[in-house]
């Protein structure tokens, strides 16, 4: 029977045992591995986020979570943010800086490069200044000096932490200085 639905589907003899199995066990190493590649992953973004937490200083109580942007409902569009926070109905901020899990700064933190690690930081030190009650400008302001302060103390090169700088400052439209 085998066989001869093989022969009605244009082919004139059943594939060689060995290749069946080749297939499977194939299958069965993909499959296999997908869930550890998975766990990796987290793995390697919970140690980026931990690096990145050990540059800046969160008051007591706030925490950081990653979420996935295609989990989180259609009316939070998050897909383009990096991280935010959200407002209790009261208007209290909730006490959580989420980190959108698919950010390129995450990901090219989870690939190992530090400067992104130190980015990472500087946007969780931002998101921390809106649940202290800051505004945008203030919460930019902040990050800058807050990145600034990462760079004069060596953990990112000067040349790549200066242009960095100037991406933040043309961000907040005018120098923090001024």
């Amino acid at each position: 029977m085998e066989c001869s639905l093989l022969l009605s589907q244009g082919m004139s003899t059943p594939p060689p045992r060995s290749v069946i199995t080749l297939a499977l066990l194939f299958f069965t190493f993909v499959v296999a591995l997908s869930p550890a590649r998975a766990s990796d992953d987290d793995s390697r973004a919970r140690r980026a986020l931990q690096r990145a937490l050990e540059l800046t200083s969160l008051e007591a109580g706030v925490r950081v979570l990653f979420i996935e942007p295609d989990l989180a409902p259609r009316t939070l569009p998050i897909g383009g943010l990096d991280a935010f926070v959200i407002r209790e109905p009261s208007g209290t901020p909730r006490p959580i800086i989420y980190i959108n899990r698919r950010s390129e700064i995450v990901r090219r933190a989870v690939e190992g490069t530090e400067f992104y690690v130190v980015v990472l930081a500087a946007v969780i030190h931002h998101e921390a200044q809106h649940l202290a009650g800051a505004s945008e400008a203030e919460a930019r302001r902040a990050e800058y000096a807050f990145f600034q302060s990462l760079v004069s103390r060596g953990y990112v090169q000067f040349d790549l932490g200066f242009r960095y700088l100037q991406l933040l400052s043309s961000q907040i439209g005018t120098s923090p200085s001024e």
